[in-house]
């Protein structure tokens, strides 16, 4: 009988921790597409669809590179209402109160950065975890006209034809994305073109073999 009550209580407390699982916020999808102006700039609009228990306050944080400059920000979308950004340490805070239920919504913004920071752009990243299930996120991207997307973008993007669009569907929405191309006339390093990544694998995988066959000409004596 306890053996038994002891099995019963088990159930109910897994059956409560996934009632109140059910009621956390979530972030049901996201689609960011950046617009690369050019090697410093871009433009971003991000739609997201959270799922909220109740009416709540939803920070939301930007990473700041130093030098960094971001504006023309709006936030637009039913049964949300912008609260004043501030800096806190090396980010933008940007609270925005969201009505209960399933909510979609858009932030939109430009960023500018010193040619250090190039190629990069910042997401406005929501203080709301996605389920840990499925790819719910989509990362677009546009090019200037006549660039060339080169290997070394992250997340890795998928060029989707002569009209340099590309994009990746992925888990989590980075923090950062960084969209390496060129343009007609640069010059780029052919390591550029063949990829740090790829060139880093390579060298692991000759190092592993190298040790191996050192490996079997030790044995061999």
């Amino acid at each position: 009988m306890t053996i038994h009550l002891a099995a019963v209580v088990l159930v109910l407390h897994a059956a409560a921790g996934t009632a109140a699982a059910a009621k956390a916020p979530v972030l049901r999808e996201a689609d960011a597409h950046v617009r690369m102006i050019d090697e410093a700039t871009c433009e971003v609009s991000l739609a997201l669809t959270l799922d909220l228990p109740e009416r709540l306050v939803v920070d939301h944080r930007l990473l700041l590179y130093p030098g960094t400059t971001v504006s023309d920000v709006a936030v637009s979308g039913e049964g949300v209402t912008r609260q004043a950004e501030r800096t806190i340490g090396t980010t933008i805070s940007l609270p925005i109160g969201i009505d209960a239920g399933t909510r979609r919504y858009e932030v939109s913004y430009r960023v500018a950065q010193p040619q250090a920071w190039s190629h990069r752009c910042p997401m406005w990243l929501p203080d709301v975890p996605t389920d840990g299930i499925g790819r719910t996120v989509r990362v677009s991207a546009s090019l200037p006209p006549g660039a060339e997307l080169l290997p070394d973008t992250f997340p890795a993007l998928t060029l989707k034809g002569p009209g340099g669009e590309a994009d990746v569907v992925l888990g989590h929405i980075p923090a950062i994305i960084r969209v390496l191309y060129s343009r007609p006339g640069d010059r780029v390093s052919w390591i550029d073109r063949f990829s740090r990544r790829r060139l880093v694998d390579v060298a692991a995988v000759v190092f592993l073999v190298v040790a191996f066959v050192i490996r079997l000409a030790q044995r061999a004596r």
